[in-house]
């Protein structure tokens, strides 16, 4: 809730219109990298430069004979696809090294453009960690297609997915929730989750040297083998704890990753964002007319709302009734006005 110093007068509607609310959320949000770098992170140019290779195709050969992948190739597109939809994410990254044919097959699969296009880092991050064998694309699309954090009664946008599970979940629940604790695999007791059909699978995760944690990143180097704490596995020695793996090292296991708005072509990333007009309130200590005034006690809420997360729907609850980021993109409205 605004302080009444801070509120507007009146309701401001936006409307239905995706484009109109996109251009909201450019002109009066904005993203901390912190956040978004606080779990697996790739730099721009590591991305680009597998993008670049997954693109390239290899130089055509004459075809030899008795090399005809005759079987393969008489199968129609559409089974095609579902078989390499099925495929696990190492085992699809290994068939593009085949040859020339599996690899334009392979890249003309919708699903993995998509996931390519869009989820690089997720595909990355589960090849390089050890997971890739464990998921298929399809799993790394439906992570992008989910919205809301997998813990029951939340209702929070996941902002990350945890890769040992590919579930989506937000920064609360990755902190607090038991199901989303490590343990390291030396002190991990797995073996009855061979005994019993129903539990879940257990998928070791190699840990990647980076920085992590969104307020003091520390830099890991040295690479662990880590098991997340579900049901079917139990700590060796269930009086010491985490064993020294705190909760803070949960990033680890997580990586930022937009939510995919898919409607017909089109497809809208939304992503954690913050308010740039309670930033400027508090910035210009500015109440709702604009004047510049000492707002004394009236906005003790407003360090909670300067660091408050929204997706993008829940920034249109609070974007209709707080003046700042209105007046925000009213400015820029003038603006593209003018220079148009």
């Amino acid at each position: 809730m605004l302080p009444v110093c801070l509120r507007s007068e009146v309701e401001y509607g936006v409307g239905p219109n995706p484009d109109k609310r996109d251009a909201v959320i450019r002109a009066a949000t904005y993203r901390r990298p912190e956040y978004d770098n606080a779990g697996i992170s790739f730099s721009p140019s590591t991305l680009e430069a597998v993008r670049s290779s997954l693109r390239l195709q290899f130089p055509p050969v004459q075809q030899q004979r008795g090399s005809s992948f005759s079987m393969l190739e008489s199968l129609p597109l559409e089974l095609l696809c579902d078989v390499f939809t099925s495929l696990d994410i190492e085992a699809i990254l290994n068939l593009r090294q085949v040859s020339h044919r599996l690899r334009e097959a392979v890249g003309a699969v919708p699903a993995y453009e998509f996931a390519t296009e869009h989820g690089l880092d997720a595909v990355l991050a589960l090849f390089w960690s050890g997971l890739g064998p464990h998921f298929t694309l399809h799993d790394v699309n439906n992570a992008l297609r989910t919205e809301y954090c997998a813990v029951p009664r939340c209702g929070r946008f996941g902002h990350f997915v945890f890769l040992p599970t590919l579930n989506r979940v937000c920064f609360e629940c990755l902190g607090h929730e038991r199901q989303f604790s490590l343990l390291l695999l030396s002190k991990a007791d797995i073996a009855e989750s061979h005994s019993s059909e129903k539990s879940e699978p257990v998928h070791v995760m190699h840990t990647l040297p980076g920085f992590y944690s969104e307020r003091k990143r520390k830099y890991h180097k040295q690479r662990h083998h880590i098991v997340a704490e579900l049901d079917s596995v139990k700590p060796r020695d269930p009086g010491r704890g985490h064993y020294g793996w705190p909760c803070s090292n949960r990033y680890l296991a997580a990586i930022a990753l937009p939510f995919l708005e898919c409607s017909g072509s089109q497809v809208r990333s939304h992503h954690t964002v913050f308010c740039k007009g309670c930033v400027f309130a508090r910035d210009n200590k500015l109440g709702p007319t604009g004047r510049a005034r000492w707002l004394h006690g009236r906005t003790k809420t407003l360090p909670l709302l300067v660091n408050r997360m929204y997706d993008h729907r829940t920034y249109f609850e609070h974007f209709k009734w707080c003046r700042q980021a209105q007046i925000l993109w009213d400015s820029g409205k003038e603006i593209d006005s003018l220079s148009s």
